[in-house]
């Protein structure tokens, strides 16, 4: 949300990330690579201005959590193809100027689309958790280095989002359930430091001086997980089937737990569920 730049009272978050590495980077190098499309949805819009024009963020995994086929070749799923191919393209440049870039993390600021919709609001948790598994999964590939356990900072949209659209509180409590359940990912919530920021431009942007902010909170929580973890716990399900739960950070002796549902067809039985211990 907010990473209009043609506008001089508007910026991305990048600015602040920049700004917190730059006095919090411990001698290390960072680097950043910025891909944004506007108003763009996960789920397959592909009639609003925006999407119809640049695509959507309608990844083969998130299609194949929902169980429907994308509706158009050229818009369903583009944004995540340029994404994609913007890494590749930002991490060959680094190579080019002899660095050996290594992908630490990614922020994620997304979801007023599905604020918006009574029905995708709901499968919110179901759309993001599909599309950072393919993240993961493409990223690896292209990075040629395992990010199987990427970390993802999501900045949660606004509540102030709500006069606009009725279902942003709904999105909100998915984008926890993600983190919740999945020991990669973390939530930033800025409303505490920015409240009614986006009263102070068009209701859909962040005023500069706030993005700024929204920056520094998205790299100060990416570096501080980072230095906090504990055991992780992982669940992988082969195919017939989902876990509400990916992954989680948990104590020693700590229970977790799961939901296990059977895709159609399918049925749980004991020797279908296989525990693993890692050393």
């Amino acid at each position: 949300l907010g990473l209009r730049s043609n506008n001089a009272i508007y910026m991305g978050p990048e600015v602040g990330m920049a700004h917190y590495l730059s006095e919090n980077n411990e001698g290390q190098r960072f680097g950043i690579i910025k891909y944004a499309s506007g108003s763009s949805s996960i789920y397959d819009d592909i009639e609003s201005p925006n999407n119809s024009r640049k695509g959507n963020w309608y990844s083969p995994g998130v299609a194949s959590a929902l169980g429907v086929e994308p509706k158009d070749a050229k818009i369903s799923g583009n944004c995540y193809r340029v994404f994609l191919d913007v890494v590749k393209s930002g991490l060959e440049a680094y190579r080019k100027q002899g660095y050996t870039p290594r992908i630490k993390g990614l922020a994620w600021i997304q979801g007023e689309s599905e604020s918006g919709s009574e029905n995708y609001s709901a499968k919110y948790s179901i759309l993001l958790q599909a599309l950072i598994n393919d993240m993961r999964k493409d990223l690896s590939d292209i990075a040629k280095e395992d990010l199987s356990e990427l970390h993802v900072v999501v900045s949660k949209i606004p509540a102030s989002y709500q006069q606009i659209a009725q279902y942003t509180n709904v999105v909100r409590t998915h984008q926890d359930t993600v983190a919740a359940n999945d020991a990669f990912v973390t939530t930033v919530d800025n409303d505490f430091l920015l409240p009614g920021a986006l009263n102070r431009t068009d209701n859909h942007h962040y005023y500069y001086t706030d993005m700024l902010k929204l920056g520094q909170n998205l790299m100060r929580e990416f570096l501080e997980s980072n230095l906090s973890r504990y055991n992780n716990v992982k669940i992988k399900c082969s195919e017939g089937g989902i876990s509400n739960l990916s992954s989680k950070s948990a104590k020693v002796d700590e229970i977790v737990s799961t939901t296990l549902t059977p895709a159609f067809g399918y049925e749980l039985t004991n020797e279908s569920i296989v525990f693993k211990s890692k050393e």
